[in-house]
């Protein structure tokens, strides 16, 4: 084997004595620190994953060890990769005599085997005591030796072996990628996926191998930047002028503000007071025994008062507030001490009266007791909604169901829990215009992003074979198996799913969808744009986010075409993303739990099914229009100017293609990042909103509001929170013909852990303080609270909650692997957005909202939704047709056509028959498969299936053979030594145990492990024996083939 690449091994040598250097190379590859068995004079055969020219288990002639047919060795390990500690430790051979035992059949055993090779008789006459075995892996490698384990969170995997000295990507590649042909007879289509073939990989991938381009990969030095060139790169500053505004958020309190807001129990109030204050006890809502804090024994409401005070009976207390929250402030102290005036522990005081007896300050009119919406007019509050039901049932989104059975929803589907359905409506599989459905109104994702990457690999990358190794084009499939590969991953570093010398980490799926350095090499040329068209930042059209937006923009615009009516209450919030990168969408973050670095979108979602109805990426090259020129209000222009086109009857720009989808201009619940003159601008354009607010965007004087910082939680504060909150209020009337809306600002400030103001538009009918009750435990144990309430803060509450909702499921789904491209988190991020919608769209449709016949009673958890989007993931394979479009794709029609649609149940609207109401088939093998094996076609075929024709049983069963070697019995799972020569598959034939009865049996025909994975497109890892339903099902499934066969006039039995 030639050392520059490694690619092709020599003949195997004649077996030698193993001394010197010979022994140290075999043991060093084979991590045995004896080398030899203590009384072998040769040494033992290898479980190698390459062919041997010996089987397992062939006798050896100690007579001419030199004749004796060793396996081929494995390749040498390139100079510095062997542990020393390991190499070192190697034994001279020894000369001991052989202590061989007799088996009773004549055969000579060597001293390590329990049982005889030729007759498997075991030694002594008896099994002896079971021990656990341990188990050798593919590359030689003991099972107990101490490896690389589970690598810390986020950390390089750990090496028992050294690495060699870096070298050049070319000399990297072309000693460990199996994408170089002529290495042991497999060529690039081969390296793609195993196919289920381990043999295959285990000699292209060995563990040291996928530990050595794991560390390359991890060790990846690009330019840290924007940049796809490979190298040290340079550095790229941050564009960030504001640097996604966090520090602004920092400074005005923003976590502070919004936590003051919350309802958390620690919020709440428990007290059984006997003695309460006048106005407290009849608060609307309390619970039954409750009563709200009061002053505590060391209030003396009797106390002298200070300098000029006056009565507490004589000042303007328009809120009717308590003597001990509303309290007289004073300046100085000592002699100069002088009354200021009476105020809230947040530093809220009246608003003065005017000439004509109203309390008015910035044009807005102050209330401080229950306020009501003089007119009665929906343009002014939201329609339908009360204080007991803010969320009825005709503000909420609905999908087109009828789009959706176009597209091959069933009940069936709904019932199985078919996520991947659901994932592939937002980012198609196939091109939208050759699905099959007609006038799909989808956009195309993985079919662009393999020719994004394929024109990547071949034009900038030189990938195309000329010189050094040749990058097949990934196909849709592929992308679909690579993304199944992220989320089926749980280890922190995914290149330990693929070590097999670790069951703690290992994953058969994983290992068997795809080879590792097949998945390295997809994700070094991932593509999700045209890299010719790409804009730098010198071009005026450039865009930050023009190497991942693909896939935000495909999510968004086809979950629009799904949606038949728009939700009329939004939120609007920002989605992080951690990287650490420098980038033009991406800077310092704080007040993000566990992200310091990364990047943010402002996204609009409905409030009830959080569907992302629109974006906006936070960068500095965002033009803002005056007078919005803060981040958060003019990110929301941005998003009404993208949602006002989805808006039936307005007015769309030539090309866009979106779904009206809104009966009416929407409510938004947003947080103070978005606060300001935005809710005027909004107002005016027939907009209603609601959010929390800056201090340093109060829209009144701050002293006639609950404004303070850092107002300290005592028992005043506490008492204060059940006092009548402030209430200011605006009416705003456009000129006649200027095309604007009248609209209603009512702005609400209470006293709670902290000072709390929500402002709002065309949002509230009425505002008044109230309870609200809070209840854990049941029984005996049960507890309860009550929280101070008022409608602004209670509608906020229930709003906003959507977006932390999407957070926790995007942090479920966990997308992550190793990348220095930063463009790669942003895309991690939409993909998983993505599958987060996927999962809403299921869970609405299993409500039985969309249409009654798909109501699924126990519905996929969360987690169980991503269990089963990975595996289907991970399987998914166009040749089985499941899903529109796959019918058409290269890897189908290359495909017999007896191999192809293993189940075709999405194909009609109902699950059990068709349209004529004959019988299809919705599961197991094709009428196609059985014919097959019931009459091979060729003089060579084999008749496998045997009813009524003993002669053809007694030929299977007579030519069942044992082996030497232990497989896998193709009926019941277990191990076994016996063979059908006839069939090539292993099965039991002994007394109590005849699967090979079973194997040969119609009725037992698509349950085998073989033709689990031959003919329905499944993996071996996959397959379970089956139960006794199952086979009665089949038996059902093979009674109609045979009835079929009936009625064609063919003989079922010959």
């Amino acid at each position: 084997m030639s050392s520059d690449n490694g690619n092709n091994p020599p003949p195997p040598p004649a077996a030698a004595a193993a001394t010197g250097v010979n022994q140290t190379a075999f043991t060093a590859v084979n991590n045995n620190s004896i080398g030899l068995d203590s009384g072998a004079q040769v040494p033992p055969l290898l479980s190698s994953p390459q062919q041997q020219t010996a089987g397992v288990g062939t006798s050896v002639s100690f007579a001419t060890p030199a004749a004796t047919a060793m396996p081929p060795p494995l390749p040498p390990v390139p100079p510095g990769i062997i542990n020393t500690t390991v190499a070192n430790t190697t034994a001279a051979p020894t000369n001991s005599t052989v202590n061989t035992w007799q088996c009773t059949c004549g055969n000579t055993c060597l001293p390590s085997k329990k049982r005889c090779g030729s007759c498997h008789k075991w030694r002594d006459g008896k099994r002896g005591p079971l021990q656990k075995k341990k188990t050798n892996n593919n590359d030689g490698t003991n099972a107990n030796t101490p490896t690389a384990s589970a690598t810390p969170a986020r950390n390089p995997p750990t090496l028992e072996v050294q690495l060699p000295t870096p070298r050049s990507e070319a000399s990297r590649l072309s000693s460990i990628s199996p994408l170089t042909t002529g290495r042991g007879g497999v060529d690039d289509l081969s390296s793609i996926r195993s196919g289920g073939s381990s043999t295959v990989t285990a000699a292209i991938e060995t563990n040291e191998n996928i530990r050595e381009m794991a560390l390359a990969d991890y060790n990846a030095a690009g330019d840290g930047g924007d940049s796809d060139d490979e190298g040290d790169g340079f550095d790229v500053a941050e564009s960030m002028a504001e640097s996604t505004s966090t520090r602004e958020r920092v400074v005005n309190d923003h976590d502070e503000i919004e936590a003051n807001v919350m309802d958390s129990i620690d919020n709440c109030h428990h007290s059984n007071e006997e003695v309460i204050l006048p106005g407290f006890a009849d608060l609307e809502g309390a619970p039954e025994g409750w009563n709200p804090p009061q002053p505590n024994e060391r209030y003396d409401p009797s106390a002298a008062l200070g300098p000029g005070e006056p009565s507490h009976s004589t000042i303007d207390n328009p809120g009717n507030w308590s003597k001990f929250t509303f309290r007289a402030k004073f300046d100085g102290s000592g002699e100069s001490k002088r009354y200021k005036g009476h105020e809230m522990p947040a530093g809220a005081i009246p608003v003065p009266k005017n000439s004509e007896g109203k309390r008015v300050n910035k044009g807005y009119e102050f209330f401080y007791g229950r306020w009501k919406h003089p007119q009665d007019d929906a343009r002014f509050y939201r329609a339908g909604a009360t204080k007991d039901n803010l969320f009825p049932p005709d503000r909420f989104c609905e999908l087109d169901g009828e789009l959706l059975k176009k597209m091959g929803l069933t009940r069936k589907r709904m019932q199985e829990g078919d996520a991947l359905f659901f994932q592939q409506l937002l980012t198609p599989f196939c091109d939208p215009s050759k699905s099959g459905i007609d006038g799909d109104p989808r956009k195309g994702f993985y079919c662009d992003v393999s020719d994004y990457t394929g024109s990547y690999a071949m034009s900038k990358k030189k990938l195309s074979g000329n010189y050094g190794n040749k990058f097949v084009c990934p196909t849709a499939e592929e992308l679909v198996n690579f993304d199944g590969i992220v989320i089926k991953n749980k280890n922190d570093f995914i290149g330990d799913s693929w070590l097999t010398d670790n069951s703690h980490t290992y994953d058969p799926l994983i290992a068997e969808t795809m080879y590792f350095r097949r998945w390295l090499d997809i994700k070094s040329n991932l593509k999700l744009c045209d890299f010719m068209k790409e804009k730098d930042k010198t071009d005026p059209d450039y865009d930050p986010t023009q190497k991942y937006r693909l896939i935000w923009d495909v999510t968004v615009y086809n979950l629009n075409q799904i949606i038949k009516k728009g939700g009329k209450d939004v939120v609007i919030d920002e989605t992080t993303w951690a990287n650490m990168s420098y980038a033009d969408v991406q800077s310092v973050v704080q007040g993000k739990p566990g992200v310091s670095r990364g990047g943010q979108h402002a996204v609009l979602v409905d409030r009830q099914h959080r569907y992302i109805y629109a974006y906006v990426p936070r960068h500095s090259w965002i033009k803002r229009e005056h007078p919005f020129t803060q981040q958060g209000p003019a990110e929301v222009k941005l998003l009404l100017d993208e949602c006002e086109p989805l808006i039936k009857g307005a007015t769309k720009d030539d090309g866009d293609t979106r779904r009206q989808i809104f009966d009416e201009k929407f409510h938004a619940t947003m947080d103070n990042h978005f606060s300001g003159d935005i809710l005027d601008y909004m107002g005016l354009n027939g907009y209603k909103a609601i959010c929390t607010n800056r201090r340093n965007r109060l829209p009144t004087e701050s002293k006639y509001l609950h404004h303070k910082k850092d107002t300290p939680i005592n028992h005043r504060s506490k008492v204060a929170r059940y006092e009548n909150p402030i209430i200011a209020v605006k009416h705003t009337n456009p000129p006649a013909g200027s095309g604007k809306h009248p609209y209603t600002r009512v702005h609400v400030s209470f006293q709670s852990t902290g000072p709390c103001n929500i402002s709002s538009v065309n949002s509230l009918q009425e505002v008044n303080l109230y309870v609200r009750k809070k209840e854990r435990g049941r029984g005996n144990k049960k507890r309860v609270w009550g929280i101070e309430m008022n409608e602004g803060r209670d509608l906020y509450l229930q709003s906003y909650s959507s977006i932390d909702k999407i957070d926790q499921l995007l942090k479920n789904w966990d997308e992550f692997y190793i990348c220095w491209k930063w463009w790669h988190a942003p895309t991690r991020h939409g993909k998983a957005f993505s599958k987060c919608m996927a999962y809403e769209l299921y869970k609405h449709c299993a409500s039985g909202s969309v249409d009654p016949d798909w109501k699924v009673d126990n519905p996929l958890s969360a987690k169980g939704f991503r269990q089963k989007m990975a595996e289907q993931m991970c399987n998914y394979r166009a040749r089985n047709m499941l899903y529109p479009g796959d019918e058409k794709f290269r890897n189908t029609t290359k495909t017999p056509k007896k191999r192809r649609g293993v189940k075709r149940s999405h194909d009609t609207a109902n699950d059990e028959t068709t349209a004529d109401n004959s019988e299809v088939e919705t599961t197991g093998v094709t009428y196609a498969q059985y014919l097959d094996a019931k009459h091979p076609r060729g003089r060579g075929g084999v008749k496998r299936l045997c009813v009524n024709d003993m002669a053809n049983l007694r030929k299977h069963l007579d030519s069942c053979e044992p082996v030497n070697s232990r497989k896998t019995c193709e009926v019941c799972g277990q191990q076994v030594f016996r063979v059908c020569k006839l069939c090539g598959k292993p099965m039991h034939l002994e007394t109590g145990k005849v699967c090979a009865v079973d194997f040969h049996d119609d009725d037992f025909f698509g349950l085998a492990r073989s033709d689990f994975t031959d003919l329905l497109g499944g993996t071996k890892s996959q397959w379970k024996p089956p139960t006794t339903a199952e086979r009665s099902l089949n038996k059902k499934h093979i009674a109609q083939f045979k009835r079929r066969m009936e009625d064609n006039d063919m003989d079922v039995d010959d």
